[in-house]
């Protein structure tokens, strides 16, 4: 996928990474992200927060979740005033590992569409 036109491009981040989205994100926009699951993970997570506060917690607008011990799947959901919403779990890994991986959030105006490059 071409970044020519990137909003923001993180290299080489700290783990875990906070930063903001300059102008915030819009229906039709996408982020990438590419790294490498760590070899003794027993979970990753991606959050999108609508903020940077923990008390009390921002909302979080998706939480993506790839899980490996027990059943391996996709966990995710969202915090809306302390509140998480029910969780849809996926019961497919794209993820594995040790392994780099690419993933790619769509914004929708109603929802996040996620996908494993």
């Amino acid at each position: 996928m071409s970044v020519a036109n990137a909003k923001l491009s993180v290299l080489k981040p700290v783990i875990p990474y906070t930063g903001s989205i300059p102008g915030g994100l819009h229906p039709g926009e996408i982020i990438i992200i590419q790294g490498t699951v760590p070899s003794n993970a027993d979970r990753f997570q991606i959050d999108l927060s609508c903020g940077g506060s923990t008390r009390p917690p921002s909302d979080v607008a998706l939480h993506f979740c790839p899980c490996f011990e027990g059943s391996p799947c996709v966990r995710c959901n969202s915090l809306l005033q302390e509140i998480w919403g029910q969780e849809e779990t996926v019961q497919q890994l794209p993820y594995k590992r040790g392994a780099p991986f690419e993933t790619i959030i769509l914004v929708r105006e109603d929802a996040f569409k996620v996908r494993d490059a």
